[in-house]
């Protein structure tokens, strides 16, 4: 099921104050799907829980869209992300909040398959359980601005705290302590990307 629904839809302003809970397989509790130019803005808690790519908040495709999120996002379930930018550009996100994800695959906060020029400024701390579910991922997305006040902590085999895999030219910076604990789980890595910046004023 669907919460929040646009798609091919642009130039919107959409406020919401209240929570948003989802239930089911691919549920969605915001969708901004090839769709630009518009603002959500949300006041409460987003709750999803269901299997196979169910999102708390998804922006695929589109570019030049601002989403500004007060509260907690929590997913439940195999693939169940916490926010995630896809195929999308020119897009901000400012969020105050937590994000925390459980089930194998649940990424916190994920740009993936050419997101690129994107900002997220976060205040709020991640957490993830489960295997190879990262806190934060940049994953063939170039150019994105994160910055993170807050810390990152994951459990869960191959569940590093911040991974770079394939990403270019992204710049982030993260006030907070990152912790990973099981087998494979680096707390920090790079594979195969080039000439990102990161900061990180907390403990590893």
């Amino acid at each position: 099921g669907y919460g929040l629904y646009l798609r091919d839809s642009d130039s919107n302003i959409t406020s919401v104050t209240g929570n948003i809970i989802t239930l089911g397989t691919g549920a969605v509790a915001i969708n901004n799907q090839d769709s630009s130019n518009n603002t959500i803005n949300h006041t409460g808690n987003i709750t999803t829980t269901g299997e196979g790519a169910s999102y708390a908040v998804w922006t695929n495709g589109g570019s030049g869209n601002n989403l500004n999120i007060t509260g907690d996002i929590t997913t439940s379930g195999f693939m169940g992300y916490g926010y995630n930018f896809q195929n999308s550009t020119g897009n901000t996100l400012n969020m105050s909040g937590d994000i925390t994800t459980t089930g194998s695959g649940a990424i916190g906060l994920d740009f993936i398959l050419g997101a690129s020029n994107n900002t997220a400024v976060m205040t709020g701390n991640i957490t993830t359980s489960g295997i190879v579910s990262p806190a934060v991922r940049n994953s063939a997305a170039n150019s994105n601005t994160i910055t993170i006040t807050g810390n990152l902590s994951t459990s869960g085999a191959g569940s590093g705290a911040y991974s770079i895999f394939q990403g270019d030219s992204n710049t982030t910076t993260i006030n907070g302590n990152l912790s990973t604990e099981g087998v494979a789980a680096r707390p920090f890595n790079i594979i195969e990307g080039d000439s990102n910046i990161t900061t990180i004023n907390g403990n590893i």
